[in-house]
């Protein structure tokens, strides 16, 4: 796996745009050498399943290729997982859902691990490392994976600001004569669904993820996560994210690999 290509191969493919950037008034990016090697480091300590918080390899220890869109060759894998893998994710967000006490916290509780997970996507040296992951694994110059996973940061801000707002309890008056104020009260509750699966296509990796797991969470429910096999590196990635976060075990687990996980799920 060899992520110090993306400079050379990158400054070449946009070389023949260098001067429509000027015109447009587009400002081009160059990945530093930290953010290449630290982007690395995470493609290859998080290229695994993400279950119960851990990363761990698919059933059969089977993988997938993933392929530069710069240059067509492999430089990395992802696991491919087996109906197994997908019932086993399942099992851990339905246990998380159960017995872990995700739902059970209060929105505004919730609404803490979002906005540290939406910290954490903004830190400099890691939003340049996942800019130059999502860059690689889907062919997006740096400047628009920038943007991509600004948004992502903005989108866990936004559901965690509405989520205590909009799931609080809301009483509802009873009409006089029915027992108001006295031996009966009413109210709405919203309670989350349960287990959610999320399977998300490749041309904005984390954004299409993020606009689907950030709400889920907020409403407390438990989330499998299985994005596209063309573009899995930072959906892979935003599991230890989310951990360090402080969302429980099962409250996100991410799963690779081709149709077969999809329809397992």
């Amino acid at each position: 796996m060899v992520l110090a290509g993306l400079l050379p191969r990158a400054a070449s493919s946009w070389s023949a745009s260098a001067a429509a950037c000027r015109r447009l008034g587009v400002r081009r990016m160059a990945a530093s050498a930290e953010a290449l090697a630290a982007a690395e480091a995470t493609i290859a300590r998080t290229s695994k399943l993400f279950v119960d918080n851990t990363y761990f390899e698919a059933d059969a220890g089977a993988r997938i290729s993933v392929v530069s869109p710069v240059d067509g060759k492999p430089f990395a894998s992802i696991p491919n997982a087996s109906a197994k893998d997908v019932q086993t994710a399942v099992s851990s967000a339905r246990a998380c859902f159960d017995r872990g006490g995700w739902p059970e916290r209060s929105p505004e509780e919730r609404s803490k691990v979002l906005r540290a997970i939406a910290a954490r996507l903004r830190e400099p040296a890691k939003l340049a490392e996942l800019c130059v992951i999502e860059s690689r694994d889907c062919g997006k110059t740096l400047a628009e994976s920038k943007g991509d996973i600004e948004f992502c940061a903005d989108v866990f801000d936004y559901y965690a600001d509405i989520a205590p707002e909009h799931l609080r309890s809301q009483p509802i008056g009873i009409p006089e004569g029915d027992g108001a104020g006295k031996d009966f009260s009413a109210r709405i509750e919203n309670e989350p669904l349960g287990v959610v699966g999320c399977i998300t296509p490749w041309n904005y990796p984390l954004m299409q993820a993020v606009m689907k797991v950030a709400p889920a969470l907020a409403a407390g429910c438990a989330v499998v996560l299985k994005p596209s096999p063309l573009a899995s590196l930072t959906c892979l990635a935003l599991g230890e994210i989310a951990a360090a976060a402080g969302a429980p075990s099962g409250a996100l687990n991410v799963i690779t690999g081709g149709g077969g996980a999809g329809w397992a799920g």
